[in-house]
């Protein structure tokens, strides 16, 4: 055991140190790169700027026509180094020094403007401390750093107090300063991306396997890794390039100042979020997933390692615990049939008496339905509405009651030309009046029957397996609620033959009643090929026979029962059973307050999420709650299926490694007619987007869109339960 653990223990030592020399080299490779600057004016060659000022030639070719006298080193550059420098130079990954915005090196051309941009790895320049060539060198500095404050806007000059300088003159002067910018330049830009759309192009010809060629023969994982590092140092330093630029106009007003600079801010980062995109479109082309995949490998190889190392001393626990357990004794905890007193003569003559009692499950919960009572998702029918002489006084039916057996004959009228008997079992609850000696008795899940049940058109038979599924769930009921369940309805149909209780319905009544309290079960009859579909209540009459049809004053429907049922279930919205998916925006559009999600559409988003499937996966089903004009979409469950019945599609669900809008707009194009919003599930970071589709198109400003880790989601449901 020592020995494997050495061994484990060598094998994580190791890889952690091949993370620490590849992090060391990256750390090396920036501080160099700090410490040049080049200028990429003349297409023979790169001039870099080195220590001491010391202008480095690098040629690309021959360097017989240049003047040797003017430059210290003068270094031909291999294919190798080429390739590696011009990819740096044309995409700009990272952002020149602070040197490089304070003096320029003269090209050996007549252009002279050079521009900040990073550097390579400096190959081994000779030092040559020629005084002509350091005076030269000195000469061509200064005579920059004077052109370049001619250039730059002098403080000295500014107008006087009071002075205001106007928005379009500043918007003129901010578009001039960027194009001086090493990222925000116009022709640096639009080489970038001409060049990331002829990769997409490209790649976009290819199968699979020839992608993975491509993408490395051109390096495109280490231009995707680069250019992400780049980007998000352009993005922390937004703050600077504003300050940079107003420090120019110090000492004069500016008109609006705090809209302007929001202005140019936004101009920055619709730049980046710009190059972003592009970014996700190449990554989604090429198929590589460059934003994870080298960050967490080695973390991951180290926490499988001490997932091991636990294991192992997890096991190596146990056995040292089982060593040190003396033996005890098997005792049998298996009851008899009978539960009666056994007697066992062991094989030494001695007699040992074995008393075995069963336990029993079947404890008497508490009996009451005071929740029930005024409780507005209940419907509540008074019995002496319909018959007289009723043992049941009132009947509460709950209104996700009413939806399923509504919804169980859904295929019925989908088919009314082949109809067929259908019925299912009702479980709910009861309480007898000592005084009325009456039944109050609630209506609340149904229990569908099982494969072996036959219904046909004149024959109904439930067969044996729903028995099980009741006792199964009545259990469940119990358990969870503390509440005395028992089978209070059934429920069957008559298809096109009217409201009736037949002899055959008479004795299945009297087969399901309570053994101990048999006249609070009530009996359901439905002619769903009516236009209302015609609903008749039958129950016991105090003397223990059951009404027919001609006792009958009433009748009800079940197409009204359900549009109450809808109603009460919208009008009976409580925020705080919902969590407001857009509760961490910034901004909310009218369309779009909220996107309350229930409990079961968080857990259904946390099912379907676990599933190695990405783009859109599911929809969300709920209702629109409009209240003063604004508009929020209550969420109760995510599902595969498009429609869902009694409940509006109000939104989509799509999964993905990471977050790209891009990607997002091609999985949902052909649902934003019938959508307001999209849920975007990033596997990467366990984050959930909310994103508003507005008018049928899907929103593009982060503004309005709403972040929230699910496992905070999920850890929400559980507080709430």
């Amino acid at each position: 055991m020592r020995t494997i653990i050495k061994i484990l223990l060598c094998f994580i030592l190791c890889n952690i140190s091949l993370h620490a020399l590849g992090a060391g080299e990256d750390v090396s490779i920036k501080a160099q790169r700090a410490n040049f600057i080049i200028s990429t004016d003349n297409p023979d060659g790169y001039l870099i700027k080195g220590d001491n000022d010391t202008p480095i030639w690098l040629s690309k070719s021959s360097p017989k026509s240049l003047p040797k006298s003017k430059y210290s080193t003068i270094t031909l550059l291999d294919g190798k180094s080429q390739k590696k420098l011009r990819t740096l130079v044309q995409n700009h990954h990272i952002v020149g020094s602070a040197a490089a915005s304070e003096s320029r090196v003269e090209s050996p051309t007549k252009n002279e403007a050079a521009t900040a941009l990073p550097a390579i790895e400096s190959r081994s320049s000779q030092k040559e401390n020629n005084q002509e060539k350091h005076s030269e060198a000195k000469t061509a500095d200064k005579r920059t750093t004077e052109r370049m404050k001619a250039e730059k806007p002098s403080t000295s000059n500014t107008p006087v107090a009071h002075s205001t300088i106007g928005v379009q003159e500043l918007r003129d002067a901010f578009n001039t300063y960027l194009q001086d910018h090493p990222f925000y330049n116009d022709s640096v830009t639009a080489t970038r991306e001409e060049e990331v759309r002829n990769h997409i192009r490209e790649l976009d010809k290819l199968d699979n396997e020839q992608k993975r060629l491509y993408a490395d023969e051109n390096e495109i994982q280490h231009f995707l890794k680069q250019s992400e590092r780049s980007l998000m140092r352009t993005k922390e330093a937004t703050d600077e390039v504003l300050d940079d630029f107003f420090d120019t106009y110090e000492g004069q007003d500016i008109a609006n100042r705090d809209a302007v600079v929001d202005e140019f801010r936004d101009i920055l980062k619709k730049r980046q979020r710009d190059w972003d995109i592009q970014l996700d479109e190449l990554a989604d082309a090429a198929r590589l997933e460059y934003k994870r995949q080298t960050e967490t490998m080695g973390w991951l190889t180290i926490a499988i390692m001490l997932g091991i190392l636990l294991l192992l001393g997890l096991c190596g626990w146990m056995i040292y615990r089982r060593s040190k357990t003396p033996n005890r004794p098997m005792v049998s905890d298996r009851p008899t049939i009978s539960g009666v007193q056994t007697t066992s003569t062991a094989s030494g003559g001695g007699n040992e008496n074995i008393v075995v009692r069963r336990r029993t499950t079947s404890i008497l919960k508490k009996q009451s339905i005071d929740d029930v009572v005024n409780n507005e998702h209940y419907l509540c029918i008074e019995c002496a509405d319909f018959c007289a002489d009723s043992a049941v006084r009132r009947i509460y039916i709950k209104n996700t009651c009413v939806k399923d057996i509504y919804n169980m004959y859904a295929e019925d009228l989908r088919n009314p030309s082949n109809p067929k008997e259908d019925g299912c079992m009702v479980l709910g609850r009861w309480v007898l009046d000592g005084q009325s000696d009456q039944y109050d008795v609630s209506l609340e899940q149904i229990v569908k029957p099982g494969d072996d049940a036959i219904f046909s058109e004149y024959e109904l038979n439930f067969g044996g397996k729903i028995k099980l599924r009741v006792a199964e769930r009545l259990r469940k009921l119990r358990r969870e609620t503390n509440l005395q369940y028992d089978l209070t309805c059934w429920v069957h149909s008559h298809p096109g033959l009217g409201v009736f209780f037949s002899n055959s319905d008479n004795n299945v009544q009297m087969q399901l009643k309570h053994p101990t309290q048999p006249y609070f079960l009530t009996a359901f009859v439905i002619d769903i090929l009516t236009p209302e579909q015609t609903l008749g209540i039958f129950t016991f009459r105090r003397d223990g026979t059951v009404n027919s049809q001609t006792d009958l004053t009433r009748m009800y429907s079940l197409e009204e029962m359900y549009q109450w049922a809808i109603a009460s279930e919208r009008s009976a919205f409580n925020p705080n059973d919902y969590y407001n998916a857009l509760t961490g925006c910034r901004v909310r559009h009218n369309q779009c307050r909220g996107i309350e999600l229930g409990n079961g559409a968080i857990i259904d988003m946390a099912q379907l999420s676990s599933q190695p499937e990405s783009g859109l996966i599911g929809y969300a089903h709920g209702f629109i709650r409009t209240q003063d004009n604004l508009a929020e979409y209550v969420t109760d469950g995510i599902g595969r299926e498009r429609t869902s019945d009694g409940k509006d599609t109000v939104g989509c669900f799509v999964v993905a490694t990471h977050f790209s809008l891009p990607s997002v707009r091609r999985a949902v194009a052909d649902e934003l007619d019938n959508i307001h919003f999209v849920l975007v599930y990033s596997t990467s970071d366990d984050l959930l987007t909310a994103i508003p589709v507005l008018n049928g198109v899907l929103c593009g400003d982060e503004n309005y869109y709403g972040e929230n880790k699910l496992e905070d989601l999920k850890i929400w449901t559980r507080r709430k339960r």
